[in-house]
């Protein structure tokens, strides 16, 4: 699919590459709500992408994607992640039922994925873990198929663990905050330490580590760089691996970590830390808040797909707020579209299409910032 867009669909009459087009930028979660107009026709082979919104909330890393269909029933989950290419065809599929969310769904290089499941609801009204048989996480690895190849069980690691998976160095690294039982306050959830851990591609573990002090530490985000990973994370502990010069107050850290998961550099961070990249363009990185590849006014990035001659954005716009919003809730519910478009390598827009999102979009904000 899409193979041809950038050599037979040009029926866009407005030349303006984005680099010419000189527009300004307001926040999705502002007032100036509006709907996305299309632009030029949409090919045979993208119309099964954009009817079906293929690409909606989705990572795509290594050629592929994965789309999470779930429904909850009787206290459980029940979980359909759907395998596809980026030309939206359908790889395989797997299904299971878990009593928590599943998080960091991650693509890998041998053509499957794996996933991490628990850690979210993870406590009953007095306290005590879920678990199954001592189990409260796992870490599963699927086949491009679908197929189950592994699975690896954590009996001591909770809470908001394994946030972020990353493939380096011949294995699977994974990130997260869990509680600290040695550091955890009764009847508080936010006394977190920081935990890595590396599995080798059979599952077993590697590597393993705690960071933290006596107070409260929250990872936000990690990243490959030369000679291991940079990771964001933010503390408030006057002690520790991490300590806050700012403490009781939270500072935002910079964290050097090598490939065996050791402390190598740790720098205070100023600004918040950079949003996650969402896909990149002739390998160069493009994060959720860049403003250079789409036209600001057809909202957020949620996605971007280098096909080679062109690229395909996919952005999330904001069009209202919903009236059916609770008056109790802290959020807002918002009406959202879908909005694909494509772009020669110069930044002049192809075509544009757009996918009515629906309502009830529970966000405190579009954004997902940091801070």
């Amino acid at each position: 699919m899409l193979a041809g867009i950038g050599a037979y669909l040009y029926n866009n009459n407005n030349n303006e590459s984005l680099n010419e087009t000189n527009v300004s930028y307001s926040a999705p979660y502002s007032e100036e709500f509006h709907n996305v107009q299309p632009v030029g026709e949409v090919p045979e082979e993208f119309k099964t992408i954009v009817d079906e919104n293929l690409f909606a909330d989705v990572d795509i890393q290594n050629g592929s994607f994965i789309r999470q269909e779930r429904s909850f029933d009787d206290g459980k989950y029940e979980y359909t992640l759907s395998h596809y290419d980026i030309h939206g065809n359908l790889l395989g599929k797997y299904s299971d039922v878990f009593s928590e969310q599943i998080s960091c769904l991650t693509e890998t290089s041998d053509g499957g994925f794996i996933f991490a499941v628990g850690f979210v609801d993870y406590q009953n009204s007095d306290g005590n873990l879920h678990s199954q048989d001592g189990v409260v996480s796992s870490i599963i690895k699927c086949s491009a198929d679908g197929k189950k190849q592994w699975q690896k069980d954590l009996k001591d690691r909770y809470g908001e663990n394994l946030s972020c998976c990353i493939e380096n160095d011949g294995g699977y690294y994974f990130f997260g905050s869990f509680e600290n039982p040695e550091t955890k306050q009764p009847g508080i959830f936010s006394y977190t330490d920081i935990y890595m851990l590396k599995l080798d591609k059979s599952g077993n573990t590697i590597s393993e580590k705690t960071y933290g002090g006596s107070d409260f530490e929250m990872f936000y985000l990690a990243e490959k760089c030369r000679d291991g990973f940079t990771v964001y994370i933010s503390s408030q502990s006057p002690d520790g691996d991490y300590v806050s010069s700012s403490a009781p107050v939270p500072e935002n850290m910079k964290v050097y970590v090598d490939k065996d998961l050791n402390n190598q550099k740790i720098e205070s961070l100023e600004a918040l830390p950079p949003e996650k990249i969402i896909g990149s363009i002739d390998e160069r990185p493009v994060r959720i808040d860049d403003k250079t590849v789409i036209d600001p006014s057809d909202g957020y990035l949620t996605a971007v797909i280098d096909y080679g001659s062109f690229y395909l954005a996919v952005s999330k716009n904001i069009t209202g707020i919903d009236e059916n919003t609770p008056p109790y809730i802290s959020s807002v519910w918002y009406n959202y579209e879908y909005v694909y478009g494509a772009y020669d390598k110069s930044g002049k827009l192809l075509c544009k299409a757009v996918k009515d999102g629906g309502t009830h979009d529970n966000i405190s904000t579009p954004y997902p910032k940091i801070g």
